[in-house]
C-alpha cells in the first residue's frame, strides 16, 4: 500500500513539473525572434503632405502634318513618311514644384487619323502605331510667379509609336516656392505604307485626335530626362 501510494506522488509531481516555465538565467527572455534577445521591431513607413496655390492645368493644340500635293499612284512596296508637330502648354501653378510629366498617345489608341473620303472606303483611318515621336520635344520655360520654379526638360522617346503612352517633356521637382508655365513642341512622323500610299493621290482631309496626359509629382528619379534634372 505505501509502494503505490509513492508511486502516484511521483508521477503527480513529474506532471506538475512540465506545467511550469524553464528559465535558465535570472532576467533573460526565451521568446524573441530578433538576434541579441531584442524583442522591439520598428518599421517606419514615408508620408507626404502638399499644400498648393492653384491646380495643375494644360492646352494642347492641333497636330500639324506636312501639307502634301496630290501625286501619281506610287507602288504598293513603297513607304511615305510625312513630318508633324504637336504643341501643347502646362501651367503649372501649384507652386509647390513637385514636378510632372508628360505623355502623348492617339484618343482611342486605335486609330490617330480617320476620313470618310479616304481611297479605302468610308471610315478609312490610320493606325495609332504608325505614329511615332520623330526626336525630343523643344520645351521653353516661362517663369510666372514666385521664387523659382522646376526646370523644364525634355524627354527622349525618339521612335516611340503613340499606340501607348509616350513620355515627351516634364519638370523637374524643386526645392523652392515659384509658378511657371511650360510650352511644349513634339516632332511627330507618320507612316504611310502599302494601299494606304493611295491616300496621295486624292485631295481628302483628315481628322484625328491625340491625347495628353500628365502624371504629377513622379517619384524620385520619375522624369527620365535629357539633360537629366
Amino acid at each position: 500500500m505505501r509502494r503505490n501510494a509513492f508511486r502516484a506522488l511521483v508521477v503527480a509531481g513529474a506532471v506538475m513539473a512540465l506545467g511550469l516555465p524553464v528559465l535558465t538565467a535570472p532576467n533573460t527572455a526565451s521568446a524573441c525572434s530578433q538576434p541579441g534577445d531584442v524583442c522591439s521591431v520598428s518599421i517606419t513607413g514615408s508620408s507626404t503632405w502638399d499644400v498648393f496655390i492653384s491646380p495643375l492645368t494644360a492646352t494642347i493644340g492641333t497636330a500639324v502634318f506636312s501639307e502634301s500635293q496630290v501625286a501619281t499612284e506610287l507602288p504598293l512596296t513603297s513607304t511615305v513618311v510625312i513630318p508633324g508637330a504637336l504643341g501643347f502648354t502646362v501651367f503649372d501653378l501649384r507652386g509647390n514644384n513637385q514636378g510632372f510629366v508628360t505623355y502623348l498617345s492617339c484618343t482611342n489608341g486605335v486609330a490617330c487619323m480617320a476620313s470618310s473620303l479616304a481611297p479605302a472606303g468610308n471610315g478609312a483611318q490610320i493606325a495609332a502605331g504608325q505614329f511615332t515621336i520623330a526626336g525630343p520635344a523643344q520645351v521653353q520655360t516661362i517663369p510666372f510667379f514666385g521664387v523659382g520654379f522646376g526646370k523644364g526638360v525634355p524627354i527622349d522617346s525618339t521612335g516611340g509609336a503613340l499606340n501607348m503612352l509616350q513620355p515627351v517633356a516634364g519638370e523637374c521637382p524643386a526645392e523652392t516656392i515659384g509658378q511657371a508655365i511650360y510650352n511644349v513642341n513634339v516632332p511627330l512622323n507618320m507612316a504611310l505604307a502599302g494601299l494606304q500610299v493611295e491616300f496621295l493621290t486624292l485631295p481628302v482631309s483628315w481628322n484625328g485626335n491625340f491625347t495628353l496626359t500628365i502624371i504629377e509629382g513622379p517619384q524620385a528619379g520619375g522624369v527620365p530626362a535629357s539633360p537629366p534634372c
